[in-house]
């Protein structure tokens, strides 16, 4: 293959990767009752139930992606109070 037809296999590779969904890794009814925890937290303002849920989720306690979901939720909790 010459160099030009690698770019065109490498950008269709590209399109077909950008396409798919990506698949949860957990099951129907998991995701139904840690998004209905998500919600008693909300509700509740009760942050210890949030971290369950996020940790639930597949967020390891001090990753960059865990630190953000308590950086945002105590940004909105925050802004409830007001």
């Amino acid at each position: 293959m010459s160099l030009e037809d690698d770019e065109i296999q490498a950008a269709r590779e590209e399109e077909e990767r950008r396409g798919r969904r990506p698949r949860h890794k957990t099951s129907p009814s998991q995701r139904q009752r840690i998004q209905a925890k998500m919600r008693q937290a909300l509700r509740e303002q009760n942050e210890a139930l949030f971290i369950e849920a996020i940790i639930e989720l597949g967020q390891t306690p001090g990753s960059s992606e865990y630190e953000e979901s308590l950086k945002a939720w105590r940004a909105f909790s925050g802004s409830r109070l007001r």
